[in-house]
């Protein structure tokens, strides 16, 4: 702003647009400034424009105030001024005053309030409960406030730099400033516990916490934080550790944060670790590394919910037996709903986890052979339901025609007896075959003491030499993979072979010579989860019989097991229909199962699932 004040009355003679939009609505040339601006008499602005005009002595006014309407609404306001006043000369003689100046109102507030704000911090700082300190970028303090003073006893001037840290007991300062310089290379939060002694030499606990602050233009600065007297609280917590040092089972504390500080010593007694290698998350490696994951998933859960813990787990013994524990821990709270740290205890339950498991396995076994008595006696229902079936029908009819035929060859009159005594005949063979098939039947059973080691291989070899007369006769192929050794009874493994192998021959296509491929595997835990019969627990093999016959519909892949059951007619194939309800319940003698699948006119497939161990 710039503006020419003449004459004795120093009246305007020039006024640039800055300094006219500063008066806008007054009317400037001609005027002198008690004319155009009377408010601002007495208010040092027109004393020193006649000095400077009667002495020619430049005058400069910083942050100079005035009290004025500015505003041209009849309200009057202050603004602020840095302006200089020089004598206007014209060869030689002064003929009034030139005005150099600007408005420095928005400096002069910005600049009150921030010495008023820095006003209200010194006074908070000063009268504030807790530390707060402040350092440059190396760590170095260049603040601390009244309280920490006070605490120390030691004077603001011995504080700067690392001046600080000797207020710190020996044993703890290395690792309170190491921490600090930790957190400010990688510009972390800063926190540490330590001890001081106060002006009366009595220890106090503190815990400081600081985080990162910033220059304008954005650069790092330093930290800047607080220091709590933690004094009481450590009190407490030794008074619980001592309480946790006395219980005979493992008890522990951690941080809000879930890091352990305190182990007490049944837990080192038990696992042999150091305190060096407990703390923070160190105990974890006493876990098996496969239940980690789960442990820490719902430990982390309570964490951030802040909710009751409690885990299973077993810990690695110092003898390096593992056993169970179940993990329980609650959060301390104050009265803000802010955890201050989680008390917990492990307590050994191996034994009682063992017992249940054992238990456990009782009741499975125990019901396992509760089904399996239930199949048991089903089975045997329905094999005495068969038996009536066939002394009712099966044995009836040859019984019938025996007393038919005799009837007839009593009458004198009877034309060709022999035929009828031919019938007959027949009727009492079909009879002994049914009574024979029978007694073989009921004869299998399942004899604790019969069982040895038995090479299937070499009962295969058995059951091919006694049907060596068909195998030739129809030109049949007997391919096999190497049996395994089983524990089983010989005799009924022959018949269970003899039986399947039988029929694959029996059943063969016409001018087909008959194929059978036996192969074995190692059964499935699916596939023995399917049969009740099976124990989960057991391993079992999965011998194979396929065939390249007639075959059959899937609908009666559960009928041919039935004793007596037959899907043809006796003139067609020969046989009483024993056979297949024989194999399975040799299969079930032993522990096993049976099935099949078949197609018709492409052949079937006999699975037998025998026990391998």
């Amino acid at each position: 702003m710039i503006c020419i004040l003449e004459g004795p009355e120093l009246k305007c003679t020039l006024s640039n647009p800055l300094f006219s939009k500063l008066f806008d609505g007054r009317q400037l040339i001609g005027k002198s400034p008690l004319e155009a601006v009377p408010e601002l008499e007495g208010q040092g602005f027109f004393d020193g424009l006649y000095q400077v005009y009667e002495t020619g002595v430049p005058a400069q006014f910083k942050e100079f105030p005035g009290v004025a309407d500015w505003n041209n609404d009849g309200q009057l306001t202050t603004k602020y001024f840095n302006f200089i006043y020089n004598p206007y000369t014209v060869e030689g003689k002064i003929i009034g005053v030139i005005i150099f100046g600007f408005e420095a109102t928005d400096q002069v507030l910005i600049q009150r309030k921030s010495e008023e704000n820095q006003l209200v911090l010194e006074t908070i700082a000063s009268v504030s409960p807790v530390t707060l300190w402040m350092t440059e970028e190396h760590g170095h303090n260049t603040f601390v406030n009244q309280t920490w003073i006070d605490w120390t006893g030691v004077p603001l001037e011995q504080q700067a730099g690392e001046g600080w840290a000797r207020c710190i007991v020996e044993e703890d300062r290395a690792r309170t400033y190491s921490r600090l310089l930790s957190a400010i290379s990688t510009q972390a939060l800063y926190e540490s516990d330590f001890r001081i002694r106060n002006r009366r030499g009595e220890l106090i606990w503190c815990y400081a916490t600081g985080r990162p602050w910033y220059k304008s233009d954005g650069s790092f600065g330093g930290y800047a934080g607080s220091c709590i007297d933690i004094t009481e609280r450590k009190q407490e917590e030794q008074r619980i550790k001592s309480m946790l040092e006395a219980l005979p089972i493992v008890a522990w504390t951690a941080g809000p944060d879930g890091q352990l500080n305190y182990l007490n010593s049944r837990w080192y007694e038990y696992t042999g670790q150091t305190r060096e290698e407990s703390m923070g998350r160190g105990w974890a490696n006493t876990m098996p590394p496969d239940t980690e994951e789960e442990v820490f998933k719902k430990w982390n859960y309570s964490l951030e919910h802040k909710v009751q813990y409690e885990a299973e787990s077993m810990y690695r013994r110092y003898d390096g037996m593992y056993r169970w524990h179940i993990a329980r821990a609650v959060p301390i709270k104050n009265e803000k709903d802010e955890v201050l740290y989680w008390l917990g205890t492990s307590t050994d339950i191996h034994d009682q986890k063992t017992l249940s498991q054992q238990l456990e396995q009782s009741v499975q076994e125990r019901t396992r052979e509760l089904t399996k008595a239930n199949i048991d006696l089903k089975r045997s229902n329905d094999e005495l339901e068969q038996f009536a079936y066939i002394a009712s029908h099966d044995l009836k009819e040859p019984i019938r025609k025996i007393q038919f035929f005799s009837d007839l060859l009593q009458n004198p009159d009877t034309i060709n007896p022999e035929s009828y005594l031919k019938k007959i005949h027949e009727a009492t063979g079909r009879m002994k075959a049914l009574i024979d098939d029978l007694l073989d039947y009921s004869s299998v059973r399942k004899w604790e003491n019969s069982f040895r080691k038995v090479d299937l291989n070499k009962v295969l070899a058995a059951v091919k030499e006694d049907l060596e007369l068909i195998i030739t006769e129809k030109g049949a192929s007997i391919v096999c993979e190497d049996l395994p050794t089983i524990k089983a009874i010989p005799l009924q493994m022959r018949q269970l072979f003899y039986n399947l192998i039988n029929n694959a021959l029996k059943y063969s296509k016409d001018n087909i010579p008959p194929r059978v491929t036996i192969s074995v595997s190692n059964t499935c835990s699916t596939s023995i989860g399917e049969y009740p019969y099976l124990n989960p627990k057991h391993s079992y093999y999965t011998i194979s019989i396929e065939d390249n016959g007639i075959g059959f519909d899937t609908r009666y892949t559960e009928k041919v097991f039935t004793i007596f059951k037959r899907l043809h007619s006796r003139d067609t194939y020969s046989g009483t229909g024993i056979g297949l309800a024989l194999c399975k319940k040799v299969a079930h003698n032993h522990g096993g199962e049976i099935y099949v699948s078949s197609i018709p006119d492409l052949g079937s497939t006999f699975y037998v699932i025998l026990p391998a161990d």
